[in-house]
């Protein structure tokens, strides 16, 4: 394998690596990109940023893609030499989607696109590249495959390891699994990012009225139009599902479904066929009373959201809020007043070569 190009540019998405504190194991990538371009230099790496982070870059040398691209050309035999990285980010820091993972994954996408043999370069190998550097987690493994996926990683004999991610590099070798969750068409998601710039606790207080109530209205509206879909599945277990008003059949039907699965698995069903039950699939009332002194503004939204019948989570380990359902006009309007950002997001693919 050889060096056959000096410049590349990719793009990376946002991820959540985990779907609520207590749901490590799903990873969703989101509709927010990092882009980064790369040209190969002599001497020391120089990394220009554009966007979000661009206030606080840490020293080149430093920056993750730059220690990624310097690990990954030693780890496979080629020079490492020097670098002009320019990053236009998008991704929202240090608020749990991921901008750490983009950074790591556009590194190894750098490699792979200046290399003369891409295609030896799988995304098994550049997972096991990443487990090198960092402990793996849902949000890589999301930012390269894209989508939702279910990860997970366990110890497992050589021989029996033929199907899972196996490549021997630094003498570390991880036995994991990937499965990508065909997630059901009608499910969207709105991320929810709080601008400290703009919150206050008075702030806060004088629009929490207004704001409840325009969630339950919302809410209710939407409740109304999904209510084919909710029938239908209610019917799987014997119950008609009606926007967010639970009757006592649906609750005590809901109770024995949880009682059969974990957590997980209802969260899996409810991503993939049935997104009436997101809410309850995400419910972790213990994890919020946990977060309330780190992050009261994005608790107390969280908690409202979830009172007026929103399915909503912490993404990852962080205080952005990923909502599963659309926020219109009205709502946006009101949480913008509250200091969040508001960002609809899609299904989106992996990390991408641009050039």
């Amino acid at each position: 394998m050889r060096i056959i190009k000096d410049t590349a540019r990719v793009r990376v998405p946002a991820t959540s690596a985990t779907l609520g504190a207590s749901l490590a194991r799903i990873g969703m990538a989101h509709d927010l990109w990092n882009e980064t371009t790369l040209r190969l230099t002599t001497g020391k790496a120089r990394v220009k940023i554009l966007g979000e982070g661009g206030h606080n870059a840490p020293v080149a040398e430093q920056h993750l893609t730059v220690r990624t691209m310097q690990y990954c050309l030693e780890k496979l035999g080629l020079p490492v030499a020097g670098m002009e990285l320019g990053c236009t980010n998008f991704i929202p820091r240090e608020c749990g989607l991921g901008e750490q993972s983009a950074e790591i994954v556009a590194g190894l996408l750098l490699v792979k696109a200046i290399v003369d043999e891409p295609e030896k370069l799988t995304n098994q190998v550049l997972l096991q590249l990443a487990a090198n550097l960092v402990p793996l987690d849902a949000g890589i493994v999301s930012a390269i495959a894209g989508g939702t996926n279910l990860w997970w990683e366990k110890s497992l004999e050589p021989e029996k390891t033929a199907d899972l991610t196996e490549v021997s590099l630094d003498g570390k070798e991880i036995a994991g699994q990937i499965i990508s969750l065909p997630v059901a068409a009608s499910l969207v998601t709105t991320i929810l990012v709080p601008d400290s710039a703009l919150q206050n606790v008075e702030n806060m207080e004088r629009q929490s009225l207004r704001l409840a109530q325009d969630l339950a209205n919302l809410r209710a509206g939407v409740g109304k139009q999904a209510g084919n879909d909710d029938a239908l599945a209610g019917e799987e277990i014997g119950v008609q599902v009606r926007g967010r008003h639970s009757s006592v059949e649906q609750k005590r039907a809901m109770e024995q479904v949880i009682g059969q699965v974990n957590r997980s698995s209802l969260l899996t069903y409810a991503l993939t066929v049935a997104p009436q039950y997101l809410l309850e699939a995400t419910e972790e009332a213990e994890a919020l009373a946990k977060m309330q002194a780190q992050y009261p503004q994005s608790v107390q939204l969280l908690q409202a959201l979830r009172k007026a019948g929103w399915p909503a989570v912490f993404s990852g380990t962080g205080n952005a809020i990923l909502v599963f359902a659309a926020i219109d006009e009205v709502l946006g309007k009101r949480l913008k007043e509250q200091g969040f950002k508001v960002f609809a997001s899609t299904q989106v693919s992996g990390a991408q070569i641009l050039a």
